[in-house]
């Protein structure tokens, strides 16, 4: 009988110290959703992950990294396969620019790097054009995971937008109307 008594003494207890506070500050955070934390911008590897910017222009190694993925780009048999390399590719060319533009501060690099993207997103929208037309399995898979990356890419340089001026925000405003002509076009 005493452990029943302790039980109801600890239940009470539970209700006034932890069960009450916990009540009012949930009622509180939804009826004042301002007092809640707003989440911040995503960062290119939030975007991005597993892309990192590693080697950039101007670097000892990078025109080694071209080469590398033109051979491996070269070597890849199915234009669905090419495509989705190239999305991948035009993701790394913009986090590239990113470094370049908001660590580095490397204006000409990062516009060489931007023209090397929008390359790429270019590519990829005439690879998908043609298995379209030759109606390729698989088709829709890529170009919807190249929606998905213009989608992030846009995100990126709007972000990169906000936190730019002068001539380096001049340099990515063509940007985002080059991403919303693809995404209009597909």
């Amino acid at each position: 009988m005493t452990v029943w008594v302790f039980c109801d003494y600890t239940r009470s207890v539970f209700k006034r110290f932890v069960g009450l506070p916990l009540v009012i500050s949930l009622l509180l955070f939804l009826a004042f959703p301002a007092l809640t934390v707003k989440a911040a911008d995503p960062s290119s590897f939030e975007l991005f992950w597993p892309v990192v910017a590693g080697k950039t222009v101007g670097d000892r190694f990078y025109s080694l990294k071209l080469f590398k993925e033109k051979t491996r780009e070269v070597l890849i048999p199915s234009s669905l396969k090419k495509a989705e390399y190239n999305i991948l590719l035009s993701e790394k060319r913009l986090v590239e620019a990113e470094k370049l533009l908001m660590i580095d501060e490397n204006l000409k690099g990062a516009k060489e790097t931007l023209e090397m993207a929008k390359i790429k997103r270019h590519k990829v929208f005439d690879l998908l054009q043609l298995a379209k037309k030759a109606e390729l399995p698989g088709h829709s898979d890529v170009s919807s995971r190249f929606v998905g990356s213009l989608e992030r890419q846009l995100t990126l340089v709007s972000i990169m937008e906000g936190k730019l001026s002068g001539d380096e925000k001049a340099l990515v405003l063509p940007v985002a109307e080059d991403i919303k002509s693809l995404l209009s076009g597909l």
